[in-house]
């Protein structure tokens, strides 16, 4: 509701009473008429502003109004005082004389127009070196109250219906439009998307929104929930231009294909020229998603195969690869923490079972690794640092075997910026480890080229991306909080370090030694010894110990787990 306007027509209103009357009795108003009058001349000032208030007047954007809510301004003034006419009337000018009510009521309506004409010239002239964020609807007509009321806190400028709309048409003083194309001319920052409009309309979005805008889509959940953020807008850091080659003609395999780096590094190959791949899963449902994703690509040879990495069988299934990108794990640290068995079959015996499956000298091999691999303090980094070992160990097996280790990537599954705007739209608040917690952060998209820039390093290096200096993660809550609720306080909750988690990560073991930086990516010399037999042999014993084991349950074989890993990284001599 609009204070400033409340007030500003109550005086006015007043004004214009008191201006009839002097010009009623020619500047000579009799004694003491004023003070008998100005009660009522106040009650019925209050009555219009109230009949005002009644037909929605004061929730009006008058800074976006025209023509047609001028008119409606009037037509209400008009209605109300039709019947007030006829009340004065009867009442032979005992409240207000008739003449001073009739004289009034065109200054009345000359003195709120202007007013409000003048409220948007002013507002117009003030904006237009606003750099305040701009917000715009698009949405199914059925829907748009119950997001509106969820975004008020933002400055929304327009509204798109889906639907055909009367041209001219408004909502609480904001225009609605339905041509789409009409969306590029909105100095808009950011476009609230309803989830229920069509694909067709989504891409026409894409196609019209201004330079520079983000879209972020809408949903109905318990409460209205609101992703796609815009990763640029919580941290400073340049976009890297990173130029990648890939032999068109050679046969590329991804495993955990469906999941955010494997489908990156999908997305980045088929950008940069190549023709096949095989593109194997585990999950249907990842799978299917990327199936639908690449429809576009007809001319690209794909095979999508919903696999297990564990199962034997293996190269029975996979023939002709040229590059192997292994991406398939278990890495979410909570859920491996709490399923470290689970977690050791897919990360190392999976690991085993397809690198040695599909072993050729002909072949290129390169293993995703993490930071949370070197000093390993959780299963997940634990497991992770014995698949460098394994891969490593592989040099004589392939024609080049690769290991690349980075930092957090933001916009994966499960990464911060989904997980922290989830919990403002579930919890209204947001749930830390550590105030002082610092995390290595990089861009999908540019992970994913250098990963593929990695093949182009000598076999049995280890390429360490460089992930720039370590984010501290309460800064980037601070500012999506700001961004996503500018007008609204959200709690951030201390909950404590998770077991395993580190205050800091780190990229290279103090043994290791940088050789060279190639682009973005430092090429390490691992100096360990890596025997591919004596690190086999033991998993193997691993695996006869726990098919062995005495009152077997998930604890027994947790600890067991942890202790013999620990030991297999610990006896791994130093060069």
């Amino acid at each position: 509701m609009n204070i400033s306007i409340i007030i500003l027509d109550f005086i006015l209103i007043l004004f214009s009473l008191f201006l009839s009357t002097f010009l009623r009795f020619e500047f000579s108003i009799p004694p003491n008429f004023i003070s008998q009058k100005i009660l009522f001349f106040v009650i019925y000032s209050i009555l219009m502003v109230s009949t005002f208030s009644a037909f929605g007047e004061y929730e009006e954007k008058w800074e976006y109004s025209s023509l047609k809510e001028y008119t409606k301004t009037i037509l209400t003034f008009l209605s109300v005082n039709i019947f007030l006419g006829l009340f004065f009337y009867f009442s032979e000018g005992f409240f207000i004389p008739r003449t001073i009510f009739l004289i009034s009521i065109p200054f009345s309506i000359l003195f709120i127009i202007s007013i409000r004409i003048l409220y948007r010239g002013l507002k117009e002239y003030s904006t237009k070196e606003d750099k305040t964020t701009k917000s715009v609807i698009v949405c199914r007509e059925k829907n748009l109250v119950t997001i509106y009321n969820n975004l008020q806190n933002h400055n929304i400028v327009a509204i798109f219906f889906e639907e055909r709309v009367p041209k001219g048409r408004l909502f609480k003083g904001i225009p609605i439009y339905y041509d789409i194309s009409y969306l590029k001319n909105i100095p808009a920052n950011e476009i609230f998307v309803d989830k229920e409009v069509s694909q067709d309309l989504y891409l026409k979005i894409i196609d019209n929104k201004p330079p520079g805008s983000i879209i972020r889509k809408i949903e109905f959940l318990p409460s209205l929930f609101i992703e796609n953020f815009r990763v640029e807008d919580v941290i400073n850091r340049e976009k890297r231009l990173i130029n990648i080659e890939v032999d068109p003609e050679k046969i590329y395999l991804i495993t955990g294909a469906g999941g955010s780096i494997g489908k990156y590094i999908t997305k980045e190959l088929i950008n940069s020229g190549a023709k096949y791949l095989k593109l194997l899963d585990y999950s249907e449902e990842n799978l299917h998603n990327l199936m639908l994703e690449l429809i576009p690509f007809e001319k690209l040879h794909k095979e999508f195969i919903l696999f297990d990495i564990k199962d034997p069988l293996l190269s029975r299934f996979i023939k002709d690869v040229d590059v192997i990108f292994h991406c398939a794990a278990n890495k979410h640290v909570p859920i491996v923490e709490e399923n470290r068995y689970i977690a050791y079959k897919t990360n190392i015996i999976g690991l085993i079972n397809t690198i040695e499956n599909l072993k050729s000298r002909s072949r290129e091999f390169v293993f995703i690794s993490t930071d949370k691999a070197v000093n390993p303090t959780n299963f997940m980094g634990l497991t992770k640092r014995i698949g460098e070992m394994i891969t490593l160990s592989y040099k004589d097996e392939y024609l080049k075997t690769i290991v690349v280790r980075f930092g957090n990537v933001f916009g994966t599954s499960g990464s911060l910026i989904p997980s922290v705007i989830k919990q403002i739209n579930m919890y209204n608040k947001v749930f830390l480890t550590h105030r002082e917690v610092k995390r290595f952060f990089m861009m999908p998209d540019e992970a994913a080229k250098l990963i593929i820039s990695s093949l182009s390093i000598e076999s049995g290096k280890i390429a360490v991306l460089d992930m720039g200096e370590q984010i501290k993660i309460q800064e980037i809550i601070d500012k999506i909080v700001k961004i996503l609720t500018p007008m609204k306080k959200i709690e951030v909750e201390i909950i404590g370090l998770k077991k395993g988690e580190k205050m800091e990560e780190e990229l290279f073991f103090e043994f290791e030694k940088i050789t060279e930086k190639k682009d973005y990516i430092f090429i390490v010399e691992p100096n360990i010894e890596t025997k591919k037999e004596e690190i086999l042999s033991f998993i193997e014993k691993i695996e006869t110990e726990i098919k062995n084991l005495k009152n077997i349950n998930p604890q027994n074989i947790d600890e067991y787990l942890v202790e013999n890993l620990k030991n297999l990284v610990l006896q791994v001599k130093k060069i």
